[in-house]
C-alpha cells in the first residue's frame, strides 16, 4: 500500500514537471502581452488663451518595468524588461466661432523594448484624434473681473492612421508596442478652468470608448482626470510665467482578444503633477514633471517610472 501511494505520487509530480515543461515551451507569447504602456488617455493640461488660435508641438518621454509571466496559469515568473516610449505631437486649435473650437493632434511614436534577449522597436505615425469644444461659459477675457471662470464641454474621434500587428514572423507581439490601436475610438471630456486675481485652478474630466480593430483586438476604456493649481505672475506687459502642481489619476478596464478578456491589462496610476507656462507675446514653451504617487498597472506587473513632457506653441 506504502508502495502503491509512493508510485502515485511520483507519477502526479511527473505529470506537473511535464505541464509546467509544456507551457514554458509552447506559451511563450503570453509572456509578451506583459509590458509596459502608457494608459494613454487623453489629458490637455493648460489650455493657453482660449479665445486664439494655436500651433505647437509636445514631446512625452515615459518608461516602465515589466515582470514578464512565461505561465499566466500557474503564475510562473519569466524575465523582466524594460520599456521606453517617446512620443512627439503636432496639434492645433481653430476657433470657429466664439463658443465653437476644433483641435487636432498628430503623433509620431519611437517605442523600444529590452528584454535583455533582444530589442523591440516600432516606429512610425501614430493614431490622429480631432475634438470639437463647445464654450459653456467664458469671462476669461474681462480683466475688470477678479474671478474668472471657463467651462467646455466637447468630444471626438480617434483615427486608426497609426500601424497596429498582433503578430511578428508567427509570434504575438506585445500590443502597447504598436504605434497604434488598428480600431476608431470616441472621446468626451469636460474642462473647467478659475482663477482669483493670480491664483487659479485647471480641471479636467476625459473618457475614451475604444472599439475592437481588425486584428478582433480591443484596447480597454480609458478614463482621466487632473487637477492643477497654478499661480498667474506678469513679468512686464509681454511675459507672463505659470508654475503649476497638481494631480492626475488615470484608468484603463482590461483589454480583450478574440472577446476573451486578458486578465494581465489594465490598472489605475495616480501621479504627482509640477511644472510651468512660459508666454512671451505670440510664443508659449512649457514643461511637465509626473511622478506616480501610486499604481496597479497589469496585476502589478508593470512599474511606471517618472514621466516627461516639454512643449512650444505658437499663438495667433
Amino acid at each position: 500500500m506504502k508502495n502503491l501511494l509512493i508510485t502515485k505520487i511520483l507519477q502526479n509530480s511527473k505529470i506537473k514537471i511535464l505541464v509546467v515543461c509544456f507551457l514554458v515551451l509552447f506559451k511563450p507569447a503570453s509572456a509578451c502581452e506583459i509590458c509596459g504602456c502608457s494608459i494613454n488617455g487623453y489629458h490637455f493640461g493648460i489650455l493657453p488663451q482660449i479665445s486664439k488660435n494655436v500651433i505647437g508641438i509636445k514631446h512625452t518621454y515615459r518608461s516602465f518595468q515589466s515582470q514578464h509571466l512565461i505561465s499566466e496559469q500557474l503564475y510562473i515568473l519569466g524575465n523582466k524588461s524594460k520599456e521606453y516610449y517617446n512620443s512627439t505631437e503636432l496639434w492645433a486649435r481653430c476657433n470657429i466661432n466664439p463658443k465653437v473650437m476644433l483641435m487636432a493632434f498628430v503623433p509620431y511614436n519611437n517605442f523600444s523594448t529590452n528584454d535583455g534577449k533582444g530589442k523591440t522597436t516600432a516606429h512610425g505615425i501614430g493614431d490622429a484624434t480631432i475634438l470639437a469644444n463647445y464654450v459653456l461659459y467664458n469671462d476669461a477675457t474681462e480683466k475688470k473681473k477678479n474671478f474668472r471662470q471657463t467651462f467646455l464641454i466637447g468630444g471626438g474621434v480617434k483615427l486608426p492612421t497609426g500601424k497596429f500587428s498582433n503578430t511578428n514572423n508567427g509570434t504575438t507581439l506585445n500590443p502597447s508596442i504598436n504605434t497604434g490601436s488598428g480600431s476608431v475610438d470616441y472621446l468626451a471630456n469636460i474642462i473647467y478652468n478659475c482663477r482669483y486675481k493670480k491664483v487659479g485652478a485647471n480641471t479636467e474630466v476625459s473618457y475614451r470608448k475604444n472599439t475592437t480593430n481588425g486584428d478582433d483586438f480591443k484596447y480597454g476604456n480609458r478614463f482621466v482626470t487632473a487637477v492643477k493649481f497654478f499661480y498667474w505672475k506678469n513679468f512686464g506687459i509681454k511675459t507672463t510665467i505659470l508654475p503649476h502642481m497638481g494631480l492626475l489619476y488615470e484608468n484603463a478596464l482590461k483589454d480583450k482578444h478574440d472577446k476573451q478578456i486578458q486578465n494581465f491589462s489594465g490598472g489605475n496610476i495616480t501621479s504627482l503633477t509640477a511644472g510651468f507656462e512660459v508666454y512671451r507675446g505670440k510664443m508659449n514653451i512649457g514643461f511637465v514633471f509626473s511622478h506616480p504617487l501610486s499604481q496597479n498597472m497589469f496585476k502589478g506587473l508593470v512599474v511606471n517610472d517618472n514621466q516627461l513632457s516639454i512643449n512650444a506653441s505658437f499663438i495667433f
